[in-house]
Order: C-alpha cells, then sequence, then structure tokens
C-alpha cells in the first residue's frame, strides 16, 4: 500500500494547480479524460474489458493495439463516427489490427471474446487516417520538357508508374536560365500535412529527383509569393522515398531542385494529411508516481485521446514537494502508458506531470501532478 509520503497526486482547487504549474494549463485546448465508450444491446461474458486501446493514425490507414486479454480467444473491433457510438465492424485474433480508412474521424472500442461470450468494451480510442491530399489537385512547374511529354499534373495523378515511356513521369527543362527547376501542387486549402511519398523515374535518370527541398505555403492565392523550407530529399529518391512533413499546416507544397540546369523529373508524389488539425489533446489522467527501491520512481497515466491522434507524450519532473521550475526528462510514445525514473537520489521528493502532443504538433493540456518521495 503507498504511504502518503510516498505518493501524492496535485487533485485540488484549480487555483492551487495552475500556481503549481500542475492540471488545467498550458497552450490551449479542452483538458480532462478520454470518453470511455459504451455497446449497447450486447450480452457482456465473464471476460474483462481490455485494459487500453491505441489508435495510431498513417496514410489511409488507423493502427488499433490492445494489452492481450487472459483467456480471449478473439475480439471484436467496434467502430463509429461519433464518440460514444458503435458498430460491430470486425473480428481480429490478434490483439493487433489495421482499419484501412482516411480523411474522417473515427472511434472504436474492443470486446474479447471466447465461449463465453463478449467481455466489457475496452476505454475508447479515436483517430483519423491520413488522405492523399495531392491527389488530383493542380500542379505547376517552372518549364516543361516538350510539350507532349507528360505535364506537371502527371505527378498527383495516382499512378507511380516510373517508366517514363508510359506517360506518367513529369520533366522539366534541362535548362532555367541559370534559376533552380521546381513543382508545386495547390491542396487547395490548410491542410495538416504529416508525410510525404516521393516516387522516382525507374528506367533512367534517378539522380534528376535528388538534392531536392520541400516547401510549403499557407499563402491563400493560387501563386504564393512565400515559402517556408520543410525537409530535403537529399541522394536520389526510391520508389518511395518516405519523408517526415511534420504535421505543419500547408496550402501549397513545392519540390525545388538546388543543382541548377538541370531537369527535375518526378513519378508521383503522394501527401498525406488531413483537414487542417486546429485541436489539442486531451491531458492525460491518473498520472501516479510510486518510489521503488534503486531509488526509482515509476509513474503510470491514462493515456490522452486526439482527433487527428497522439504522437507522443512528454514527461517532466522537478525537485520538491511544491516545486514549480519543471524540466523535461523523457519523450514517450504514444503506446506508452509506464515509466520508470532511476534518476534520481535517495530521500528525495519529486514532483511529475505530463503533456501529450499530436501528430501536427499540437499540444494539449499538463495533467494533474503527482509526488513521490524515494527511499
Amino acid at each position: 500500500m503507498r504511504s502518503s509520503s510516498q505518493v501524492a497526486v496535485c487533485l485540488w482547487w484549480l487555483g492551487v494547480l495552475g500556481a503549481l504549474g500542475c492540471g488545467p494549463q498550458g497552450p490551449g485546448g479542452e483538458g480532462g479524460p478520454g470518453d470511455t465508450g459504451t455497446v449497447t444491446g450486447q450480452v457482456l461474458g465473464a471476460l474483462p474489458a481490455p485494459s487500453r486501446l491505441f489508435a495510431i493514425p498513417g496514410p489511409h490507414r488507423v493502427e488499433l493495439s490492445w494489452p492481450a486479454v487472459q483467456g480471449a480467444v478473439s475480439y471484436k473491433i467496434f467502430s463509429g463516427t461519433s464518440s460514444g457510438s458503435y458498430q460491430w465492424s470486425w473480428t481480429s485474433t490478434t490483439n493487433s489490427t489495421t482499419d484501412w480508412a482516411d480523411w474522417a474521424q473515427l472511434f472504436y472500442v474492443v470486446k474479447a471474446v471466447n465461449s463465453a461470450g463478449e467481455g466489457q468494451p475496452s476505454p475508447e480510442a479515436t483517430a483519423t487516417g491520413w488522405a492523399n491530399v495531392a491527389l488530383h489537385r493542380p500542379a505547376a512547374q517552372s518549364t516543361n520538357y516538350d510539350p507532349s511529354y507528360a505535364l506537371a499534373g502527371a505527378a498527383v495523378d495516382g499512378n507511380t508508374d516510373g517508366n517514363s515511356f508510359h506517360g506518367s513521369v513529369t520533366s522539366t527543362a534541362w535548362s532555367n536560365g541559370g534559376r533552380a527547376q521546381w513543382w508545386r501542387v495547390d491542396l487547395g486549402a490548410n491542410k495538416s500535412v504529416y508525410s510525404m511519398d516521393l516516387w522516382n523515374r525507374t528506367d533512367a535518370w534517378s539522380e534528376e529527383l535528388s538534392n531536392v527541398s520541400i516547401d510549403t505555403s499557407v499563402d491563400p492565392t493560387t501563386s504564393p509569393a512565400s515559402w517556408s523550407p520543410l525537409t530535403l530529399q537529399y541522394g536520389p529518391a526510391g520508389t518511395p522515398s518516405t519523408l517526415d512533413l511534420w504535421g505543419v499546416p500547408a496550402r501549397h507544397v513545392r519540390l525545388i531542385r538546388a543543382t541548377v540546369d538541370r531537369a527535375l523529373m518526378i513519378a508521383e508524389v503522394e501527401i498525406y494529411g488531413t483537414p487542417e488539425d486546429r485541436v489539442d489533446p486531451n491531458a492525460p489522467t491518473g498520472l501516479t508516481a510510486t518510489a521503488a527501491s534503486g531509488p526509482r520512481v515509476d509513474l503510470v497515466w491514462v493515456n490522452s485521446t486526439d482527433n487527428v491522434g497522439v504522437k507522443q507524450y512528454y514527461l517532466e519532473r522537478c525537485t520538491g514537494s511544491t516545486c514549480t521550475d519543471f524540466t523535461r526528462i523523457a519523450v514517450p510514445a504514444n503506446t506508452a502508458y509506464t515509466y520508470s525514473d532511476t534518476a534520481v537520489a535517495a530521500g528525495k521528493t519529486y514532483r511529475y506531470r505530463i503533456q501529450a502532443q499530436d501528430f501536427a504538433l499540437r499540444r494539449g493540456l499538463y495533467s494533474t501532478c503527482a509526488t513521490a518521495t524515494t527511499y
């Protein structure tokens, strides 16, 4: 049993919490626990509920996973488009599965199943799979290799074929008067963009999709005047090369060749995103800190939820029962819910808080604080 000298959770009035640097404060958004899903009209068996459910978004999909339930022979996955309302969607024989979906935010719960029936539903999880927001969007490039050759739109036509003789590889001219060659696409409105698959030509000249800067712009005009460098494709792109776009907002995405008077050749550009994310993740709840021998402090929390999906957590610590000078000690993954802090000294009191970050790099509110005294 934990003693009060070992564990104290800051659950006092909001004014006290704000003064001490815990609880409902941060860069914006609504804090609080994730909703717990309920499924009505089902016969509940003897199996317990999966203790947690993780929903991790990606291109055209949401990856689901949960702790295995002892005695389960399969799991029923329920999904819906609104919190608390689900339909049985499919069955999995393992404690992980993939929902091939994108663009719409979906809500999930899972039940364990055996011959006795169905168990209780898991906590609810939610995420939004990423769609190819560049597909068939208007595209332009600095020059054209030849009017009869595939033009800029060939790079967003949904065809990844890298053979230029098949008509789906766009190419600029070789020369641009001493200026860099570029290609760009207009996404039509600001999107939160998370990743890019860059498909190269496969029959020849693969080096013409190398040393390329990927820039973004939120300029609402169709011909943006300002660009922000985001990432680089150094060597020749593969089929494909996947680049992290960090969840930034973007109306336009541009590829610009750093080597002047060379052609820019592209088979396909796939940009995965969602409508611009303006929602912060919920605050993690239930943070507890337990001192253990070592010395060590073991931390446990209830995971946050987010409309797009939680990417990671920021775990912070300070020294003293009422301290407020928190510093970051770890960045746990989105499927983590425990952490053991071994960088502590015996006979000291430590205070902890945790915050979630989503795939659009938005951070939610801090959790309430947990305190432990080592021995």
